[in-house]
């Protein structure tokens, strides 16, 4: 039998893919609910999240009782 693992990329991608469809912001727990993963995976992944967002002009923001959202767009 294979062990079963995670590819941690497809964990960055699959965040990512969220925050990009969404116009507001979401928790971790939705975030971890719609991915299928744990709140601490996500938490865990955002460092790398916000670093590969920064990559193109955009910008992870922490909102206050309500999650995290996404600012700016590539083509700044």
């Amino acid at each position: 039998m294979r062990p079963l693992y995670i590819d941690v990329d497809l964990i960055l991608i699959q965040i990512a893919r969220e925050l990009l469809e969404l116009y507001d912001s979401i928790t971790t727990k939705e975030l971890a609910d719609r991915i299928g993963i744990s709140m601490s995976s996500v938490r865990h992944r955002m460092s790398e999240v916000k670093e590969l967002f920064g990559k193109y002009g955009i910008t992870v923001i922490n909102v206050p009782k309500k999650g995290v959202k996404i600012e700016g767009t590539a083509d700044e």
